[in-house]
């Protein structure tokens, strides 16, 4: 038996252009189970397979095997968020670990209900330090200062967020000397891979584009339901102009069927009419023609009984007169 023909995977190309028309369709996300939301789940990924395929430079895909992909994405999203949560509740000490970027931003803006936690990243260090000699060190009483300095500004929201920086651990073989607060007109130290005023650009950029997509898609979603709740209107109205059109046929034929028995009952009226004048004269008829055959019978009888009599015959009396 043959095998069944498999596509090819994926390009990269098709997978980010793929999710550029996901995020499009913020529907596709929404936690509701109504039959109005799943009718529009299914005619937003008809209108991604049709967008997708449309496109001469991409392999053929069906509905299934974009949705599949969708949901394959968001589940390794889910597995890298845990790892990120495993990593932050772990205190293990050791160098500076750095977090890992997301896959693909597309990913967090389509199903922003993935990122359950973003985490508080005044808690752990805001720049990247060499690796230290050893795991364990002591802290100096000037650091843990610094330290709750910088947190009490970051929440009571005084700024000062360009003043934080981490002054670097002291020698093993000088343990107890104090150190010197930091200088708040010492420029802050950066590395090119993550910085505070970073991560907060980022983390505002990507919530204000979760807003925007919220929005959209909310605006979407009313403008869907005003539309169904409008042709739900008219396909009512339609209904009762239905049934009232039906309505006014039954009372139409209604007084169609009266008119009809009423004719009815007045011909059969009439025929009973006459069958019973018919009957009365039949009877009339058969009273006198009995009646005139009794007095022939009768006459009869009396002329023979005359006869035997040796009586003259009435009718030659009668004549005689």
């Amino acid at each position: 038996m043959a095998e069944k023909a498999r596509n090819p995977p994926m390009s990269e190309e098709e997978r980010t252009y793929l999710l550029e028309q996901i995020v499009k369709f913020p529907i596709l996300e929404n936690k509701k189970s109504d039959v109005g939301t799943i009718a529009a789940k299914k005619r937003a990924w008809m209108e991604i397979t049709r967008i997708f395929n449309s496109n001469a430079n991409f392999q053929k895909r069906t509905l299934l095997q974009l949705r599949k992909y969708w949901e394959n994405v968001k589940a390794k999203r889910r597995k890298q968020l845990g790892e990120e949560t495993r990593d932050l509740m772990t205190s293990e000490g050791g160098p500076y670990k750095p977090r890992r970027e997301p896959s693909c931003l597309e990913v967090e803006m389509g199903a922003p209900h993935l990122n359950y936690h973003l985490g508080y990243h005044w808690d752990e260090d805001a720049v990247a330090m060499k690796e230290a000699p050893a795991k364990h060190k002591k802290i100096s009483i000037p650091e843990v200062t610094a330290a709750m300095t910088s947190a009490g500004s970051a929440i009571t929201g005084t700024g000062g967020l360009e003043n934080l920086h981490t002054e670097p651990p002291s020698p093993p073989s000088q343990p107890h000397s104090p150190a010197q607060p930091p200088s708040p007109l010492q420029p802050p130290h950066t590395t090119p891979d993550i910085t505070r005023q970073g991560l907060i650009q980022r983390t505002a950029c990507i919530h204000e584009a979760r807003e925007k997509v919220w929005l959209q898609g909310d605006k979407e979603l009313h403008c869907e339901r005003l539309a169904e709740a409008k042709l739900n209107r008219q396909a009512a109205e339609k209904r009762l102009q239905q049934v009232e059109k039906s309505q006014q046929q039954s009372d139409e034929l209604h007084s169609l069927e009266i008119a009809r028995l009423r004719v009815k009952l007045k011909f059969e009226t009439q025929q009973m009419e006459l069958k019973l004048r018919h009957q009365e004269d039949m009877q009339r008829q058969a009273l006198q023609a009995a009646k005139d055959q009794h007095q022939q019978e009768s006459r009869i009888r009396e002329v023979q009984l005359r006869r035997l009599l040796g009586l003259p015959d009435i009718s030659i009396q009668d004549s005689n007169l």
